[in-house]
């Protein structure tokens, strides 16, 4: 019989991927926690909704806490919290009961105190003893073909002010569609709250069907079917000349890492916080540390300079093939 596990976070794969960090939840039930059986759930501290899945279908009824705390789990993984839940009373009775691990974007993390957890799985983080790299693309499906076009510019990311996607399309017809005929494909959904969803209509406001095209339903921003599965992303990284990230700020950036997996050209304009900028600078076409003018020059000097760079050796350091069992051996060295 497997082991049990919980995982908890806000954002949970179900019915689609919408972020980086559901994203990554996914990947830990499907590939590093395959040897276990896996449970889900869905908890955010300012709504009392709280939602338990099992093999991707929510479980009917309410959660009972104490029926989880009875439950013999093996490891909890909590998800980006950014929190040790001391005035959490839902949360921190599964602190005492199991060995709990967190998931953060970026470690250290201030005022945050560590001693309620196991270890950390960081995206980014200075080296410490309890502590492993815990972020990675999923190598089973974005990897380096040798066959490739050059179809469209693409950008994958939510559309929300924070990923800058209105500069991306302000201009985009008249500096690149005109003079290179490459088409902008945005693949990703809006937001969830209204002020998110104005900056949607704003940046659907550009989408003509032939200068910039759009997976999303422009009357559903938050439609599953706005956002595309992994093997789809895949093919799309294979036909683009360009991927771009107009984001003015980035931590640990899947969304890129698959990108460069499949040796697609990335043009970036920001800090990435996750990478060292020496290391990360060569891998990519743009400012890798802050934002330098529009995201659209960084675009149009790489079609122009015809900059073709393929960083998939590089992205081979966070694949789940290189990280899935460093993560496991420090789990297993702290559940004895």
């Amino acid at each position: 019989m497997k082991k049990k596990a919980l995982l908890i976070c806000e954002n949970v794969p179900y019915p689609c991927v919408d972020n980086g960090i559901s994203r990554q939840v996914a990947d830990y039930e499907a590939y590093v926690l395959c040897e276990f059986d896996v449970y889900v759930l869905s908890y955010r501290y300012d709504e009392d909704l709280i939602q338990l899945y099992h093999h991707g279908r929510p479980i009917p009824g309410p959660v009972n806490p104490q029926n989880l705390l009875a439950t013999p789990f093996a490891l909890v993984i909590l998800f980006n919290y950014d929190s040790d839940f001391r005035e959490d009373s839902f949360i921190r009775p599964f602190l005492t009961r199991f060995p709990c691990f967190q998931v953060l974007q970026r470690h250290p993390v201030a005022g945050l105190d560590d001693g309620c957890f196991r270890g950390t799985l960081a995206m980014s983080f200075r080296p410490q003893q309890n502590v492993v790299a815990g972020g990675f693309y999923n190598s089973h499906v974005f990897f380096r073909r040798n066959h490739r076009s050059d179809e469209f510019v693409l950008s994958i990311a939510r559309i929300h002010e924070d990923k800058n996607q209105l500069e991306l399309v302000g201009g985009y017809k008249e500096r690149i569609y005109r003079k290179y005929g490459l088409s902008l494909y945005l693949v990703g959904g809006g937001g969830i709250r209204h002020g998110e969803d104005a900056y949607f209509q704003q940046v659907m406001g550009f989408v003509d069907g032939s200068a910039v095209i759009a997976t999303a339903n422009p009357t559903q921003p938050l439609a599953p079917s706005n956002w595309l599965k992994e093997p789809e992303l895949a093919v799309l990284l294979h036909r683009a000349r360009l991927f771009v990230m107009a984001s003015p700020q980035e931590s640990f950036c899947i969304a890129l890492l698959e990108s460069l997996a499949c040796g697609t050209t990335c043009v970036v304009n920001g800090k990435y916080c996750a990478f060292r900028p020496e290391h990360f600078r060569p891998q990519v076409f743009g400012s890798v540390s802050e934002k330098r003018g529009s995201i659209l020059d960084w675009v149009e000097a790489a079609l122009e300079k015809d900059v073709r760079i393929d960083g998939s050796a590089w992205a081979r350091q966070y694949s789940l093939a290189e990280i899935k069992p460093k993560v496991l051996q420090f789990i297993q060295e702290r559940c004895g």
